[in-house]
């Protein structure tokens, strides 16, 4: 059987190293050992760990997981809205260290997808439909919290051996999706690379980056439609993200 070391287990399942360490303090998850007591993984974990993403994405706290995984009827559901309620309650008693405790708290409970998908996203979007300076403010110190977690992502991926992901955007009505692109991105082994602002034509060509991420918060111009088929005939190896993706991946008729 094959074994893997945490780092391919985390790869493996789309979860980062730190969400898995933080489930074997939490007792979900228990490597094996070798004759040399050299731990390990195979793929008992990688389902277990499916288990365990599946029962966090149907909003249920990590704390009740290992009850939920044995059947047990007594275990609540806390869904989402209680996560997002937290961090609003940092966000509005002025507290920057309790903020940031409890995004690298979440960052370490939950895959990096489900906390941007499942939290950060919805959160904002409540936020940025309140047009009271109360939610502006309590909107702004979030995403000052998240962009200060993202670079420490990008940082930390750049420790590793993978290929590198530039992620930029094109048409950019929240300068902040990039990073979240960037975080929802932090447990895939890539070295990350982002642009911090909108680039209406960007100069990419082969070789540059061993994947791109190209996002778009509304459709393309004609003349970025044209650019962007321009790579796809090239073979860039980009990819279309943001709410307009599918717009920007309509073949030319």
């Amino acid at each position: 059987m094959s074994t893997f070391t945490i780092d391919v287990l985390a790869i493996q399942c789309g979860v980062s190293t730190a969400n898995l360490r933080a489930w074997q303090r939490c007792g979900l998850i228990e490597p094996k050992c070798d004759a040399q007591g050299h731990r390990y993984y195979d793929f008992t974990h990688v389902t277990h760990v499916t288990q365990i993403v599946r029962a966090l994405a149907n909003g249920i706290a990590l704390g009740n997981v290992a009850e939920h995984l044995q059947g047990s009827e007594t275990c609540s559901c806390a869904g989402w809205q209680e996560v997002q309620a937290l961090l609003l309650e940092n966000c509005r008693t002025d507290t920057p260290g309790g903020l940031r405790d409890s995004l690298w708290r979440l960052g370490r409970e939950l895959p990096p997808s489900l906390l941007v998908n499942q939290v950060i996203r919805p959160l904002r979007q409540r936020l940025l439909a309140d047009k009271s300076v109360q939610a502006s403010l309590w909107r702004i110190r979030l995403d000052s919290a998240l962009t200060e977690y993202a670079t420490r992502v990008v940082a930390a991926s750049r420790k590793r051996p993978g290929g590198t992901l530039l992620i930029l955007g094109m048409n950019l009505l929240d300068s902040l999706e990039p990073w979240l692109e960037a975080i929802r991105y932090g447990a895939e082994g890539l070295r990350l690379e982002v642009l911090a602002g909108a680039i209406a034509l960007p100069p990419l060509t082969a070789g540059m980056y061993e994947h791109i991420i190209v996002w778009n918060d509304i459709p393309l111009s004609p003349q970025q439609a044209v650019l962007f088929r321009a790579w796809q005939q090239e073979g860039l190896p980009v990819i279309a993200a943001g709410s307009s993706k599918v717009q920007t991946l309509q073949p030319q008729t």
